[in-house]
């Protein structure tokens, strides 16, 4: 979790999402069986410890409603006409909550901020073409 977070800047939304190779290789680092990571529950209360501590570590907090606000404002006002595709979109609503230091929210309200502030955007676009 610890390095999942340091090189994303965000939390694995399941056990999946982190290789079974980088697992290995934590696990031979301090000297335990691979097959431990299997059974740590991603529901229960020391695994939000867990990511307490490592917000607290790298200096993170946790997202809250008025900052998804305000990075789905400032997504709309950096889409460019040449830079519509949503993955890239997405990467770049990433980047900009590790620029805050801010824990992103989960995979659904990333996407549902990017579909907003991609609505936003051509609903801007269309009405400065065709009225101005």
């Amino acid at each position: 979790m610890f390095k999942f977070f340091q090189n994303e800047a965000r939390f694995p939304s399941h056990k999946n999402e982190i290789p079974k190779p980088v697992i290995n290789y934590i696990a031979k680092q301090v000297q335990t069986a691979a097959k431990l990571f299997e059974s740590y529950d991603f529901t229960n209360r020391s695994f939000f410890y867990h990511k307490a501590q490592i917000r607290k570590f790298f200096g993170f907090r946790e997202v809250n409603s008025d900052d998804n606000i305000i990075v789905k404002e400032w997504l709309s006002n950096n889409i460019s006409s040449s830079d519509i595709e949503f993955e890239h979109i997405k990467m770049k609503l990433y980047y900009k909550f590790k620029e805050l230091k801010i824990e992103p929210p989960s995979n659904i309200v990333v996407e549902r901020i990017v579909n907003a502030a991609l609505n936003t955007y051509e609903i801007k676009f269309f009405t400065d073409f065709f009225f101005q």
